[in-house]
């Protein structure tokens, strides 16, 4: 017999175990040969590597507005028995059914699964504009009596009552490992806002460009190329000729401004295009491909100067590994 804090609900990290020990002894040998696999997990890491990863989700999801609708309408009758029958969507993890009883102006009036009852305020919801819609100006734009949402606790009271957000399941994705860069062990891995919800592992393999988390190796080739912190990179507009029928490309610095002659150290600090750009021109792209390749980051990187600001593709699991060597002054470790 086990206590009950024995047993720890990992799915993305399991399969990625299983998978892994189908790779080494095939489905005969993990199903029939009795293995015990011994794993890196730190389950206290691996809980807020979760919490962590849906936040984060909920919270850029919510910037787009509302793509949802309410789960279903069942009335406000009998409501606290009607809606313990109600399903809880696919995902909806710590997130909590509540029925619109009450809903005005200012704050909607929600009966929980426990019977209990909770308020959602304007500045909980009012977030939930939907597209080519106005912005709500009140709570009962959106939260309708008899509907039933998808709701998350504040932490927060308004007069004694518990106040909650409006939430709904993300249409976005993501993934995030925890892992020790000195050793390799990987004590954490979410690999999307829910398992319930899809199996596939967006930390391990969701193939994605690094974008500007891979501006340190072409630094790295300006260091290496006898550039200092200190070495004043152009920060200003840079065009490319790209052949007879093709647009000239012009990159652009994010807030689409520029600094002048800038520190290598500070183009690096503000992860600027342009000047990420001009150094992968001088120091050549078969320089930063070659340390690439070192650091295992991409296989077959084109030497297209586009790839310097991150147009590559490869995994989350490879570029946290490449990130490690950093931490261990050159030395690479493999995730184990």
């Amino acid at each position: 017999h086990r206590d009950e804090n024995q047993y720890v609900n990992n799915p993305y990290f399991a399969e990625e175990v299983r998978r892994k020990l189908l790779e080494l002894y095939g489905e005969k040998g993990v199903l029939e040969n009795g293995l015990i696999a011994h794993t890196t997990v730190v389950p206290n890491y691996q809980k807020i590597a979760e919490e962590a990863l849906r936040h984060g989700l909920e919270a850029y999801d919510m910037r787009y507005g509302l793509h949802s609708d309410p789960v279903k309408n069942i009335g406000t009758a009998n409501w606290a028995e009607t809606i313990k029958g109600v399903d809880d969507p696919a995902g909806t993890g710590d997130l909590q059914l509540g029925v619109v009883l009450e809903s005005g102006d200012k704050e909607a009036t929600i009966g929980l699964k426990s019977g209990k009852k909770a308020v959602i305020t304007f500045n909980k919801m009012k977030w939930a504009k939907r597209k080519g819609q106005s912005a709500p100006s009140k709570v009962s734009d959106v939260l309708k009596v008899g509907d039933v949402w998808l709701t998350e606790p504040a932490g927060e009271e308004d007069k004694g009552r518990p106040v909650h957000w409006l939430r709904q399941i993300p249409e976005v994705q993501g993934g995030l490992i925890v892992m020790d860069p000195h050793t390799g062990r990987i004590f954490a891995i979410a690999g999307g806002f829910s398992y319930e919800l899809n199996q596939f592992n967006r930390a391990s393999q969701a193939i994605r460009q690094p974008g500007s988390a891979f501006k340190p190796f072409v630094y790295l080739a300006g260091l290496e190329a006898g550039f200092t912190p200190a070495t004043l990179i152009l920060d200003a507009p840079f065009v490319l000729d790209q052949g007879p029928g093709m647009p000239k490309w012009n990159p652009q610095n994010y807030t689409n401004d520029s600094l002048g002659p800038t520190t290598m150290r500070v183009g690096l600090e503000k992860s600027r295009n342009l000047m990420t750009v001009r150094l992968a021109n001088y120091v050549g792209m078969d320089k930063i491909v070659d340390i690439c390749n070192k650091f295992g980051v991409i296989d077959n990187l084109q030497p297209l100067l586009s790839m310097s600001i991150g147009a590559g593709e490869t995994t989350l699991l490879r570029m946290v590994s490449a990130y490690s060597t950093f931490v261990n002054g050159g030395k690479k470790v493999t995730p184990t």
